[in-house]
């Protein structure tokens, strides 16, 4: 089931053993945003656009933060959808 907020559904590329993507996992949760959480090595599209660029967070497919992100800054992002 798709998962929204501000009305977006929102996306979590991370990998495996990948701390920043525990990171920014933990900070989207905290402040309350739900959120789909996809392996960017199980998936060669976004491997290949996102490489090491991980954790990115998308917004209805559209990137509104990347690695390295900046959790005191979600809010705002997240706000300003």
């Amino acid at each position: 089931m798709p998962r929204y907020v501000a009305g977006r559904r929102l996306t979590l590329l991370t990998r495996p053993d990948c701390h920043l993507c525990d990171e920014a996992a933990a900070a989207l949760t905290k402040i309350g945003a739900v959120f789909d959480e996809v392996e960017v090595d199980g998936e060669a599209e976004l491997l290949a656009r996102y490489g090491d660029r991980i954790p990115v967070i998308l917004a209805e497919g559209v990137e509104i933060a990347s690695a390295p992100i900046d959790p005191s800054s979600l809010p705002g992002i997240l706000a300003s959808l």
